[in-house]
């Protein structure tokens, strides 16, 4: 038997351990009553902050719930010390696994799902973008931008702009056309676990349940947050960078991120530091709860 642990975090890292999505959606509603009321209306630059935090928000949500789990188990296999730990309390730890792989295929879905369901899905992101693109990622409206984040903007700006790239249309399509390719991966294999399992009681049939989880394919699932960490990178780049919407490589593989030094896990990237937070929790809890004469070194 192999369990995980938890923990979770963001930018650098923002702390998510509440429901974030329900919370950002509470802020959208009030914004909206302002908006009525007052007649106040967001600027351009506030209406694609706000898109990008939300998106942020789900994104760091999904990866660090489901890396939380994966890391747990991989590191009860590797280490007897920590396995023992987390079997004198085996029913505890699989219940908070399996919470986090499960609230992490809700959260892809918030992001994946078709919007009748997730108005707040990467569709809705990708409008966002095309509709504010020619305004907000304008050299006019970057150079703004740093000379409010920087009392001695001006000093530096000119030759910083020189190497601003400004965001095509082909741009956006391309990052909108990449983000299918991993939303028909989420549809053919997690949309019935999210639907027909988590989300709902719909299956009574423990055959027809193996047969949807038999479909799944955990590195495709590793694969798809992880492009949506690099989207959002990319995004956040672009916007506050002036840089060309470009998707960095990101380890996505648990086994890789378990077997680096703790040392060497970068605290600013979403997938490092919730693996080197699990891994941390994990030693001292099997510390705490194993004899040292019976412990291995912790990975």
């Amino acid at each position: 038997m192999h369990i995980g642990t938890l923990a979770i975090t963001r930018n650098p890292p923002g702390f998510y351990a509440r429901s974030s999505q329900s919370r950002q959606e509470r802020v959208c509603a009030r914004l909206h009553a302002l908006v009525r009321i007052v007649g106040w209306l967001p600027t351009n630059d506030q209406k694609f902050e706000y898109a990008l935090k939300m998106f942020e928000t789900q994104v760091g949500e999904a990866i660090q719930y489901w890396l939380a789990a994966a890391t747990l188990n991989e590191v009860a296999r590797l280490n007897t010390a920590t396995l023992t730990a987390l079997n004198r309390t085996p029913s505890f730890w699989i219940t908070a696994r399996v919470a986090m792989e499960n609230q992490a295929i809700l959260t892809a879905g918030k992001i994946y799902g078709q919007r009748r369901a997730n108005p707040y899905n990467i569709d809705s992101l990708f409008d966002v973008l095309r509709a504010l693109r020619a305004t907000v990622f304008s050299r006019d409206a970057l150079a703004a931008r740093k000379r409010r984040m920087s009392d001695n903007a001006d000093e530096w700006l000119p030759q910083f702009m020189k190497g601003v790239h400004v965001p095509t249309a082909t741009d956006i399509d391309r990052l909108h056309q990449l983000s299918k390719r991993h939303r028909k991966t989420y549809e053919a294999q997690y949309a019935d676990v999210r639907i027909l399992h988590v989300a709902h009681s719909a299956i009574a049939d423990p055959n027809v349940r193996w047969a949807i989880f038999q479909k799944t394919r955990v590195s495709d699932f590793a694969k798809l947050i992880i492009f949506l960490n690099q989207l959002q990178d990319a995004l956040w780049n672009m916007y506050y960078n002036g840089r060309r919407p470009t998707l960095r490589p990101m380890a996505y593989s648990v086994q890789s991120l378990v077997g680096k030094k703790l040392e060497d896990l970068r605290n600013n990237r979403n997938q490092e530091h919730i693996v080197a937070e699990t891994r941390k929790c994990l030693a001292i809890f099997t510390q705490a709860a194993v004899p040292q004469r019976a412990q291995s070194s912790a990975p």
